[in-house]
């Protein structure tokens, strides 16, 4: 099922928990290579996401320092570091899927908020035509 799953992805978003890295890192490197394997010779995009940046043990450690040059230089792929519950970077998330998938985001801001934490806005259509979903492993 998952290999099926995987097969029809245009996209991936791969989220470990900053808290608990080396265990959860090492299921986003299993699924990773799953991935690799899955769709060899095909550039899919991957974004992997450190969530639960918002906490103090982990800010700026030089552990994530580390995932961000394996997961950025090594596996050339994007990695973004987040935190649900503190609403940071959520919106970046969603960015970086549509610039891998070549969807044009359009930003809409009103006075009190900055461009950079805009919601990005994609019409349904567009959506719809790339047979866009959300998949949960």
């Amino acid at each position: 099922m998952l290999r099926t799953a995987v097969r029809s992805c245009h996209a991936f978003v791969l989220m470990f928990d900053l808290n608990d890295s080396k265990q959860t890192f090492r299921e986003v490197e299993t699924l990773r290579q799953l991935i690799l394997d899955e769709r060899s010779g095909e550039s899919v995009p991957i974004i992997v996401i450190a969530n639960k940046s918002d906490s103090v043990v982990v800010k700026d450690s030089e552990e994530n320092k580390v995932l961000d040059a394996v997961v950025s230089i090594d596996w050339d792929c994007t990695y973004l570091t987040t935190s649900a519950k503190c609403d940071t970077n959520i919106s970046d998330v969603y960015n970086a899927v549509c610039k891998g998938l070549g969807i044009k985001v359009r930003q809409d801001t009103d006075v009190n908020q900055s461009n950079k934490d805009a919601t990005p806005k994609i019409s349904k259509t567009t959506l719809m035509k790339r047979r866009f979903s959300i998949k949960s492993f």
